[in-house]
């Protein structure tokens, strides 16, 4: 094939692909006012999702470790993402000591799918050792992970799952 041809080809092509993109003025308003209509159902989900937010922060503060106890004197503060609760724990210093996150699964989890081979509690569990353990406490799955030493081990993880009312937590 000669070199004209095959210039000739790339330009009817590029032509086509063009003309293709090329859309009238109706589609172009119709895609301007669908844009827009997005945005707005954007904005009021991030309202709906800060709503939310502040009423489930408060409601779910009963399930972590009660004030009385060592891990309840921790600041346990709430954040909600990509719909889960997210907690940042910290001492009276604001040294970051771990992280909890907090997934809920309406049509419940089948720890063997996940990966739960081990227990936490008598719980189903997914352990990486002495740094995360995810553990399924009915339709909710716990992910923690220790940020301060003194909470890196299987141990101590234990010991601040075991401080949720997971009694509690099983009926949600």
């Amino acid at each position: 094939m000669s070199l004209i041809k095959r210039i000739a080809i790339v330009a009817l092509v590029a032509s086509l692909g063009q003309a293709m993109a090329q859309t009238t003025p109706a589609e172009t308003t119709a895609k301007l006012k669908r844009a827009a209509e997005i945005q707005t159902q954007v904005s009021q989900l991030l309202v709906e999702m800060a709503a939310l937010k502040d009423g489930l922060c408060p409601s779910f503060q009963q399930y972590l470790p009660k004030a009385d106890s060592h891990y309840g004197q921790w600041v346990w503060d709430c954040q909600f993402s990509d719909g889960s609760l997210f907690y940042l724990v910290s001492d009276a210093a604001k040294h970051r000591l771990a992280t909890v996150q907090v997934f809920y699964h309406p049509a419940g989890v089948d720890p063997k799918t996940r990966g739960m081979q081990a227990t936490c509690n008598g719980l189903p569990a997914m352990r990486i050792l002495d740094t995360r353990v995810w553990v399924l406490v009915g339709k909710l799955e716990l992910r923690l992970e220790p940020r301060d030493k003194s909470l890196q081990n299987d141990a101590a993880m234990d010991a601040l799952i075991k401080a949720f009312d997971l009694a509690g937590l099983a009926k949600l």
